[in-house]
């Protein structure tokens, strides 16, 4: 049987962090939501993750990816404050990961943040955040 994709183990192992970290749970009121794919009538709050560029990563004897990674925070509660210390605790929890999180049968190499967005859309009730990392995945069959 093949092995998942190294996109495929990514998405899932950063899916069992942040569904496993007790203060996104609290957030959430239990269980953490995470989807790679949203209907329009999701109720909020909830996290989605996309995958949007994946680049090799070679070296002679070493085959590997990159991968831009963004979570995307959709909450309709009552503060803007509350929206962000949940990034924030996301940004915690990504930035820096390689010993959270086991890709195996790959080796995730580095996992770090490099910006954040913030907006309240146009309707004033819901709060989208947006966290963009890089990770640099090894291990890749050759």
């Amino acid at each position: 049987m093949d092995e998942p994709s190294a996109s495929f183990v990514l998405e899932r192992e950063i899916g069992k962090l942040l569904k496993g970290d007790e203060r996104l749970k609290e957030f959430f009121g239990g269980e953490v939501p995470f989807f790679t794919y949203v209907n329009e009538d999701q109720p909020k709050p909830y996290l989605v993750y996309n995958e949007n560029r994946t680049e090799p990563w070679n070296a002679d004897d070493f085959r590997g990816q990159q991968s831009v990674v963004f979570i995307e925070l959709m909450d309709a509660g009552e503060s803007e404050a509350r929206a962000k210390s949940v990034m924030d605790r996301i940004r915690t929890l990504l930035d820096w990961c390689e010993k959270r999180i086991s890709l195996s049968p790959y080796k995730l190499v580095m996992c770090n943040f490099e910006v954040q967005d913030f907006v309240r859309e146009q309707d004033g009730q819901i709060y989208r955040g947006t966290a963009q990392f890089r990770a640099t995945i090894g291990g890749l069959p050759t």
